[in-house]
């Protein structure tokens, strides 16, 4: 049984495609954006940036060897934020990572549960031949979809 629609939709011009918001759509992005306020979600990304300027910014006693070795932890931990962290660091990087995870995790079953509905149809009927034309609007030029007799 689908799930049920809001009857929100959103539109896109460049496929003349219309979206209908499911429900489990729009719980998603609640509980994505109540993850986000979270007092321990908040404190691991502001502990991410902090490590992150201490690694990447002078000011902060970084340096251009600093800078690397971030890249490249950073790196490993973006790839698979399941890696096990070997140092205080890497426990930081990964927790962040494990946000941004979770984050996206919301985001794939926010537009996962919208159901994609088609944009503008033109018709054209020929009283003289009895004939229809059926055309989607959208993307421009538009596409045939139907032309011959009309089906009764």
């Amino acid at each position: 049984m689908p799930d049920a629609s809001t009857g929100a939709t959103g539109f896109d011009g460049d496929t003349g495609r219309s979206t209908v918001e499911s429900e489990a759509s729009v719980q998603a992005r609640a509980d994505k954006e109540d993850y986000l306020k979270d007092a321990t979600t908040d404190a691991a990304i502001n502990a991410y940036k902090t490590l992150k300027d201490s690694y990447t910014k002078a000011a902060h006693g970084g340096s251009e060897a600093r800078a690397q070795l971030w890249m490249t932890m950073d790196s490993r931990f973006r790839a698979n934020p399941d890696t096990l962290a070997a140092s205080p660091d890497e426990i930081i990087v990964r927790a962040y990572h494990q946000v941004v995870k979770r984050k996206n995790t919301f985001e794939d079953s926010m537009t996962g549960q919208d159901r994609s509905k088609y944009g503008k149809y033109t018709y054209r009927y020929s009283p003289a031949t009895k004939e229809i034309t059926i055309r989607s609007k959208y993307p421009p030029p538009g596409t045939l979809l139907y032309e011959g007799p009309v089906l009764y």
